[in-house]
This record gives C-alpha cells, structure tokens and sequence, in this order.
C-alpha cells in the first residue's frame, strides 16, 4: 500500500485510517439514491485523508456502490469489479450497495475481492480501511453530504426503505424498511448545501411518500418541504418520484402557496393502466384512481407536468390491457414517460409467474408506447414556445450541440447559447422551438 504506515495498539481505526491514507477509486451504479449513497461514502473517505486517484493513477483501495434492480445491473456490477482488480491489482476492493445486500455470494466468489459490505457497514468504513476487515453497522442517516459531485442540482436522501412488495420488484430486500430523517437533519444539509452553491434541492426517497411516518415527530413530507424552502438561499425545490396515492392535501397547499419556488413537476408512476395488471403487481391503486389525483394536481397547481415510468410486458398483459394502458396515458397527458420492458428479476413473485409475454411482444409494445409518448411530450411542450422560461443550467454543456443545458421547473431540458458563467445559475430564456425530447430558445440578459 502506497500510504503511510501506523504504529501503536492505542490508536483508533479512524486514527488508523487517516495513517495509512492513500488513494481510492468509487464507483456508483444505479439510481439517484445510489449516487447519493455514494456521495456520502466518497466524503467520509475525504474526512479520513483519503484522496481520490486521478485517471490512470493507480489506486490502494477501489470500492463499487452496486445496483440490483434488474438482473442485467447485478451483471453490470460485476464486470465493474473485475475490471477494477484488472487495473489495480495491487488494490483492496470492496464491494457495497444494493447487490451486495440482497447477493453478497456472487461478489464474494470472485476472486481478490476483499469485502462485501452492506450500506450500513460503510459507514464505519474506516475499520476496513485501517484493519481490513468487515466494520460493524452503524446508522445510514449518522451524516449526510455538503457537496453532489458531478451534478447540478442537489439531491438529498430524506428517505430510505420500502414495504410495499410491489411483485416485479427487489428494492425492499436491498434497502430494507422505511426510515426517514428527523427535520433537524433535513434542514442541516440543505443549508450546507446551498453553501456549496447549489440553489435547487430535490427532496429524494425509496419510498417518499413515507418521509415521517417512522418518526416520534408527527410530521410528513410537506413538512419537510417546508423547512427546505424555508432556507435563505434555496431558489427551488424539487420532489423525486412519490406514489400517486401519497399526494396529501398539505403538500399539495404549500405548492400552492410557493407556486414560484416549489417546481409544478411530479414524477408519479403509473407502471400500467390496466387494473388486473396493477393488481397482479401489488401495486395499491386503479386506473382511475391515479387519473383522479392527477386531476386533483391540476386544480391546485399551474399546468403541471406529469412524468411516469410504465412497464410494458408485465406477465399477464394482453392486447386489450395494453390497449388500457396507452388509454391512461393519453388522458394523463403525461410529458415524459419512461419505458422499462419487463425482465424478471430473481427472487421476486413476478419471476415465478408462468404467463409471460413473448419477446416481441414486447418490442412491438414497447415501440407503440414511445410513439405515443413521443406525441404527448411534443403537445405539453409547444405551447411554451415563444415563452419565457427559468431553467438551471447544468455544469457541463450539451455533447452533441456545444450549447448550455438546464431544466425548467417542469422538467423539460432547454438547450441555449451563452457564456460558461451562468453554469448552475438559474436563468430567462426565450424558448425557440420544441421537439419531444427538449425546448430551444435565447438566453436573455
């Protein structure tokens, strides 16, 4: 190992650690949680001196935050991990994250990996460090982040957990049930947040709906929301993706109330618009149901967007009830959809179940329902164009154009010319033109 030595039966691992310093590599997988997950690890190496390796450099320690969610991350993962002990042989490699929890086997089979360490382990990541051994489980909410490498917009974990066994799905084995963080915590990070300049926060969970219901405090996620906006500095919230049947009335007032601030985006989704299909997923609400709250959005907040993922191919799904749910679709009018055809994922009850759809028939379907989306997208979007629109623009420009990139309060991308200081500012633009993937327009002084 390429950092110092430590010397001494009374120094602590932390100590140690710091002793013994040298360079890592971190990996993330997956969703935005996972990359939040991520940060905090990628911090808590930083505090104990550890410095993150430049490309090419050779690296002491390489870790992988891993994925589950589908069959294909788990393989993802581990052909990251052995590319990791190709490159850096004379590496320690520990593996974390989701697939470690729910399939620690098929990390510990490949040879040279030295730990699979769930999430709570990491936090005490400093015992690994010092003595190379598995640290003991320590609470995942002990410290949050004061930075978001790598991103625009500051996402923070406010939840954790989940219990609704929805049958496709393997999130409640790898994440556990729902915990949430007392407001205190909430409004610490956003306020080291905003000192590191960020001026949008997301208020993210594995299950957001549930923010509080675990807590002594008698309090929810518009509370939460509350204490953020309520923070000198925060030009914008953003909530990540909550259950249609979780959109309570007090959240949906104090959208009301801070129309200006509190972005008219909500990612609800929808998965299938057939009932008998939603029911042999497990998931707690009907077609008309969720087409009721979108309506109860709509009364309370100004042309809001509405974005879902669908789930085409779900074993059981005829003709007639994907008819149904391109039908939902075009009466949510949603302005982005994201399509995710069925694969069964191991250890869920959807993977056991015998009426499954063929492969393109699947593909056809899939292909039908992007079309749809496609159209839908460009109709909520035209009617901004010749408006005036106030997205954040991104740290990097746009690869294909050169141009900056933002998102506007209802999570339509823009892409504008301009100079590389308004990067992470929020700014006016003039929008141009729309196609279904994203707005044009002038940036205006």
């Amino acid at each position: 190992m390429r950092g110092g030595a430590w010397t001494g039966a009374a120094v602590s691992n932390e100590s140690k650690a710091r002793l013994m310093a040298g360079t890592f590599i971190l990996q993330t997988v997956g969703c935005k949680i996972n990359q939040y997950d991520g940060q905090v690890l990628r911090e808590r190496m930083r505090d104990l001196g550890w410095r993150e390796a430049a490309p090419g450099e050779a690296a002491d320690v390489c870790i992988v935050n891993t994925c589950t969610v589908t069959r294909r991350a788990d393989e993802k993962c581990r052909k990251r991990v052995r590319r990791l002990l190709r490159r850096h042989p004379a590496a320690r490699v520990a593996v974390t994250g989701c697939g470690a929890t729910v399939s620690p086997e098929q990390f510990n089979a490949i040879p040279g990996v030295s730990a699979v360490l769930t999430r709570e382990q990491t936090v005490h990541i400093g015992e690994f460090l010092a003595e190379n051994r598995v640290p003991r489980p320590g609470d995942i909410f002990e410290r949050g982040i004061s930075g978001f490498a790598g991103h625009s917009r500051g996402f923070m974990k406010i939840q954790d957990g989940c219990s609704a066994r929805c049958a496709y799905c393997i999130v409640p084995d790898a994440r556990g049930t729902p915990r949430s963080r007392p407001l205190a915590d909430v409004r610490q990070e956003a306020e080291r947040l905003v000192k590191a300049g960020f001026v949008e926060i997301v208020l993210a969970g594995i299950h957001l709906g549930q923010y509080g219901r675990d807590l002594a405090e008698d309090i929810g996620l518009a509370d939460a929301a509350r204490v953020v906006l309520g923070i000198k500095g925060i030009e914008r919230l953003r909530l990540s993706s909550l259950d249609s049947a979780e959109v309570a009335n007090d959240l949906l007032s104090l959208a009301a109330e801070a129309p200006a601030r509190f972005c008219p985006h909500f990612h609800l989704p929808l998965q299938s618009g057939d009932d008998e299909v939603l029911d042999r997923m497990n998931r707690r609400y009907t077609a008309a149901e969720f087409l009721a709250t979108l309506d109860r959005i709509r009364e309370r907040s100004d042309n809001p967007s509405f974005t879902t993922d669908v789930l085409v191919g779900f074993p059981g799904e005829t003709d007639e009830a994907f008819a149904n749910t391109l039908s939902v679709c075009r009466r949510a009018k949603f302005s982005r959809i994201h399509i995710f055809p069925f694969s069964p994922r191991p250890g869920t009850p959807a993977a056991e179940m015998t009426d499954t759809v063929r492969p393109e028939v699947i593909r056809a379907r899939e292909n039908a329902l992007r079309e749809t989306a496609e159209v839908l997208s460009l109709a909520y979007k035209e009617p901004f164009v010749g408006a005036d629109v106030l997205p954040q623009t991104e740290s990097r420009r746009d690869k294909e154009t050169g141009l900056l990139t933002g998102w506007t309060p209802r999570y339509m991308r823009m892409l504008y010319d301009g100079p590389d200081k308004t990067m992470q500012r929020i700014v006016r633009v003039r929008v141009t033109s729309a196609t279904p993937r994203t707005l044009r327009g002038e940036l205006i002084e």
